[in-house]
């Protein structure tokens, strides 16, 4: 079932059945304009494979999208979803670099994104239960005190501990989202609930709850997923080094991906002259990135980036390790709107000369010293 047109989507229709009924589906290609949902979830392990019906042929798929599935199934209703494990052809590497540059549309166009992050906890539920039956506990005047925060604690326990939040490819479709609904196992909820109480507004000020709680949570990735969704909404620009700088703790299987799954965001996306190749290297990807940041950016603060032990042993010493966290951020980069106070090279704009293979990059400057000995780092 292939894709003509480069409107065209596959869209996979699951079944109408009760929860243990097998999982059937019909997949067919569609249009954008067609209406329809998209799933945000975690693979999981792909050891543990359950088998689904999709146009009468069995497919094995992970166990967490077999759940999703078996969740959002209905009793006598069809539902028409987007899931890339069922609508892409994951074996034709061609047809995977073409659909990532369409990756951000999809999502933009569903009517809803529904994310799933798993099963849930008995103490979740229970949170859940209580808090929808005492909607007062949510009151501004009522949700510091000690009955309030006990439940509101469960239950974010239970909403930030899925591995989802780590995911890097899950960054845009929150991001593009028109509207998201968030699902763990029989609980539903919509994402603005999780940001009135677990959140920040648009404005970036953490509600006093969420205020309250432990450091881990105050910096966990709903923050920023809230704050760049809404720097969107408002039409602004977000640059690819401003995201890899603010997701650099998210994993991706393949270490390129840290790149390619945020192209599709970044206003600058397309100045990189960079498209999903996964026959390309990770350090050819890296220094491509690098080689735009540094030009764009007229400085090498870039550079500085990513360095430690088990750099890729094939990447020149001038680009970053983007699977390296970031222990050390240069001034510059950080966000401030105040003036630098410190710039030993003034107002000059760096103007370096990369190698054809990008293996060298040639700067000019003064030389204050020659380095004698490096010690092994501590």
């Amino acid at each position: 079932m292939s894709i003509a047109s480069s409107d065209d989507i596959r869209l996979v229709t699951l079944l109408p059945g009760v929860m243990a009924d097998p999982i059937q589906c019909q997949l067919k290609v569609a249009t954008l304009q067609t209406k329809y949902e998209a799933l945000s979830y975690v693979w999981g392990s792909e050891s543990d494979a359950r088998p689904i019906s999709v146009n009468d042929h069995e497919l094995h798929v992970t166990f967490n999208l077999e759940s999703a599935l078996r969740r959002l199934r209905m009793k006598k209703q069809q539902r028409v979803l987007w899931v890339d494990a069922l609508c892409i052809n994951q074996e034709d590497i061609p047809e995977k670099e073409s659909q990532i540059p369409r990756m951000r549309k999809i999502y933009e166009c569903a009517e809803t994104v529904i994310v799933w992050l798993g099963p849930s906890t008995p103490e979740m539920r229970a949170a859940y239960e209580s808090m929808k039956s005492r909607p007062d506990l949510l009151k501004p005047e009522n949700i510091m005190k000690k009955e309030s925060r006990e439940i509101m604690k469960e239950f974010g326990k239970g909403f930030f501990e899925p591995v989802w939040w780590t995911r890097l490819w899950v960054i845009q479709e929150v991001l593009v989202a028109r509207k998201l609904v968030v699902i763990r196992g029989q609980i539903s909820f919509s994402w603005n609930f999780l940001e009135m109480t677990l959140g920040k507004n648009v404005t970036g000020k953490v509600n006093p709850f969420a205020a309250s709680m432990k450091p881990q949570i105050i910096h966990h990735p709903m923050h920023y997923f809230c704050f760049y969704r809404a720097r969107l909404a408002r039409g602004e620009t977000i640059h690819l080094l401003g995201l890899i700088k603010v997701f650099y703790r998210h994993e991706s299987k393949l270490p390129k991906d840290r790149v390619y799954g945020l192209l599709n965001i970044a206003a600058d996306g397309d100045d990189i002259d960079l498209y999903p190749d996964y026959s390309s290297s990770d350090s050819d990807v890296f220094k491509r990135v690098a080689k735009h940041s540094i030009l764009k950016y007229k400085n090498l603060d870039f550079i500085f980036l990513g360095r430690g032990p088990g750099r890729l042993a094939d990447l020149p010493t001038w680009t970053p390790d983007l699977t390296i966290p970031w222990e050390r951020t240069p001034y510059s980069l950080l966000p401030s709107k105040e003036p630098v106070i410190f710039a030993a090279a003034a107002k000059t704009v760096a103007s370096p000369v990369f190698s054809e293979d990008l293996a060298r990059m040639t700067v000019t400057g003064v030389c204050e010293d020659v380095i004698s000995k490096v010690s092994v780092r501590p």
